[in-house]
């Protein structure tokens, strides 16, 4: 008997109340586990380490969220906090619930696990829901695959026997101004865009603008390029004020200009001021693909329509589009060479998309140089008299880029003749070159290059000839 009501005794001795033996586990923390286990250490290492871990996610998010940062960080922090306190939960519940020292601990782990995986399935969830607009690079190397190194060489000697046909082989020499760096325009991709906090604004005044024609004519150059963002300091009354300058001074000198989306009026009052052309790439002639690259407030179908006034009024008019741009598919760019052979412009400039750190396409490709000298062949051999620049972002994207495209079908070059303490300002891309043989200045630099590759730069007007 006194046994079995011992043992009776044992068996009372080992129901323990829950209190008891929440009691017992809040004693062994505090006596035998470190400090970085309590609950007070987890509300701030947590946070550490979720910053750490969102620092990385974000760098995968924000391709798929590259129109907002800020929910690109908000996404990323949030699964990097349930990513690291998730583990620690369900460890405290599972133990809380096989030692029976929490009630309900069953029922609260479902419910955070539910929880993680509600969160973790939104974010994949907008991760493909938003594939479409965010995230996407270019496509249009389908196009370039398509292409052997044989037969890309092949289209190079027919554009270059095409282009000698016409030009001989001359490259003529622009000399571009770059006039303003202000923009009321917000495209994705232009370093110079409105809501660039970080972009060096300026703008030259007249007498600056007249002072780089001095300095260019007496250079060699008979062609100078205004060139600028969407600046309204620059109304027509000012334009043609300085247009009929320069032409007054330098009458045997052509003068393009490149600034932007006007009224009818406006391209028909600077053409009769003495404006000689007129730069404005449409950038791409699907409507889808544009409204993607630019803000709503901006109008696809106002830039073509801008083009044809242009070649109404009398302009030499020039078109052209970036190679490899965000979202740009293969038949993004068979639309666009549709689309110059239709306009059938005087000058067509095409260069690879550069990425520019301060757009929402900062993570975003360079495009690809090799399919770019394949554009400008193809160009060459649909449109054979277009003067089609070798451009500023080919020789950034390649330092044999310019020298390249000219092999390829080109037959123009624009040197820089800004003012040097303004070059690096006129921001549009990335590393943009702006000094060295792309300066004015350096011209004798040019004309070697040139010469290394078999071509001469002359100073001549180079007015677009017929076919």
């Amino acid at each position: 008997m006194a046994i079995h009501n011992n043992g009776g005794c044992d068996a009372l001795t080992q129901k323990v109340t829950y209190s008891d033996r929440k009691s017992e586990r809040q004693g062994f923390h505090k006596s035998g586990m470190p400090w970085w286990t309590s609950g007070k250490a987890n509300l701030i290492l947590v946070p550490i380490f979720s910053a750490m871990d969102g620092m990385v996610l974000f760098s995968i998010f924000d391709e798929c969220l590259t129109q907002s940062a800020l929910m690109g960080i908000i996404m990323a922090f949030g699964v990097a906090v349930v990513l690291n306190i998730l583990p620690l939960i369900i460890a405290r519940f599972v133990h809380a619930a096989f030692e029976k020292t929490a009630k309900n601990a069953v029922l609260m782990m479902s419910i955070f696990i539910a929880g993680f995986l509600l969160i973790y399935g939104g974010t994949v969830y907008l991760r493909f829901a938003y594939s479409d607009m965010y995230g996407q690079e270019s496509q249009s190397m389908e196009l370039e695959n398509t292409v052997s190194d044989e037969e890309l060489e092949y289209l190079r000697k027919k554009a270059q026997r095409t282009a000698q046909k016409y030009y001989g082989n001359k490259v003529y020499i622009r000399g571009l101004i770059e006039i303003s760096s202000i923009c009321k325009n917000d495209c994705l991709y232009c370093g110079i865009r409105r809501s660039n906090a970080d972009a060096v604004r300026y703008r030259l005044s007249k007498e600056q603008i007249l002072q780089c024609c001095d300095t260019g004519y007496s250079l060699g150059f008979r062609t100078f390029v205004l060139q600028g963002g969407e600046d309204g300091y620059f109304t027509d009354d000012v334009m043609c004020d300085i247009v009929q300058k320069i032409k007054q001074k330098y009458p045997d000198c052509a003068v393009t200009l490149s600034l932007g989306e006007r009224s009818y009026e406006s391209y028909k009052r600077l053409f009769d001021s003495g404006a000689d052309r007129y730069l404005l790439r449409h950038e791409t002639a699907d409507k889808e693909h544009y409204e993607k690259l630019h803000p709503d407030n901006m109008s696809h179908q106002n830039r073509l329509e801008c083009l044809h006034r242009l070649k109404e009024i009398g302009y030499q008019t020039g078109a052209g589009f970036m190679v490899g741009s965000p979202f740009q598919t293969a038949e993004n760019l068979a639309d666009d060479l549709l689309f110059i052979k239709n306009l059938n412009p005087q000058m067509c400039g095409i260069g690879p998309f550069i990425p520019h750190k301060d757009t929402p396409f900062a993570s975003y490709h360079t495009g690809s140089v090799r399919l770019c000298l394949m554009l400008i062949s193809i160009i060459r051999l649909m449109l054979p008299s277009v003067l089609l620049p070798s451009t500023t972002a080919l020789g950034t994207a390649d330092s044999r880029g310019r020298e390249k495209g000219i092999l390829h079908g080109a037959n123009v070059v624009m040197p820089n003749l800004s003012p040097i303490e303004h070059r690096k300002d006129y921001s549009l891309y990335d590393n943009k070159i702006c000094t060295g043989d792309e300066s004015a200045q350096c011209i004798s630099c040019m004309k070697n290059r040139m010469k290394s590759i078999g071509y001469e730069v002359v100073t001549d007007v180079g007015n677009y000839i017929a076919p």
